[in-house]
């Protein structure tokens, strides 16, 4: 539930589940692509759609014998490549802190191909993953973090405020990651809106200066989106 009044006064928020109150002057919903601030600032449509939507599988692994794998088996390069009916990305990342042992985290994104017919379930497998990593790994050489699908979008929220309530990051845009920008753009988000909530905070600002974070980051995020939506589209030329 939320209360709300427009002379100035904070808003007092109550979750749902194991809750907590809060006061604040503003809020900026960083809640991702599923966005609960994006639909309450959008209630009739959350988003515009630029009408791609992709599944792939995002499987996680942390290698167990780092040595012996990158350079070797491995690229140290992220890099995308292309089969005859998939394509799939490949990014060596940082090493795992979250768990007793500290190994070299790989991430690998395969495209599900458009004649696969079985279920969600059986694509997460074990076996699946083991077979689709089996160009580069052997089971011996991997921890398996996770295996999950998910979708490729590519959306823009309308609005991005709703008086002092804002959307930044995947609340606001969704896009495949074939340029890397989707971090970055949340990052620029953050960065343009931050001084200027500063400013209303401390009573010098205008209205208008809050108004001006979607007027001037609206227009290159929907570039950014639409960019990364043709880079897909012409890796699928190249299957």
């Amino acid at each position: 539930s939320e209360e709300s009044n427009d002379s100035g006064e904070p808003r007092k928020i109550n979750g749902s589940i194991e809750s907590e109150s809060l006061i604040t002057k503003f809020i900026i919903g960083c809640d991702g692509a599923r966005s609960f601030v994006r639909s309450y600032i959008n209630p009739v449509r959350d988003y515009i759609s630029l009408d791609y939507d992709k599944e792939w599988i995002a499987i996680d692994v942390m290698l167990r014998n780092e040595e012996e794998v990158m350079g070797k088996q491995i690229s140290p390069w992220s890099h995308t490549l292309c089969t005859s009916d998939t394509q799939y990305i490949v990014i060596p990342c940082t090493y795992c802190y979250d768990t007793e042992a500290k190994g070299r985290h790989i991430r690998f994104d395969f495209e599900v191909p458009k004649t696969y017919s079985g279920t969600k379930e059986e694509l997460q497998s074990p076996e699946n993953v083991q077979k689709l990593l089996s160009t580069w790994l052997k089971p011996d050489d991997y921890d398996l973090i996770r295996a999950t699908v998910y979708r490729f979008h590519c959306l823009v929220a309308p609005k991005w405020r709703d008086r002092r309530v804002f959307i930044a990051g995947d609340a606001c845009h969704t896009m495949p990651p074939f340029l890397g920008q989707g971090l970055n753009q949340g990052v620029k988000d953050v960065a343009n809106l931050w001084w200027k909530i500063a400013a209303a905070v401390k009573g010098g600002a205008h209205d208008s200066l809050l108004d001006s974070y979607q007027q001037e980051r609206y227009g290159t995020a929907m570039k950014v989106v639409a960019s990364s939506m043709r880079v897909g589209q012409l890796m699928e030329q190249l299957k």
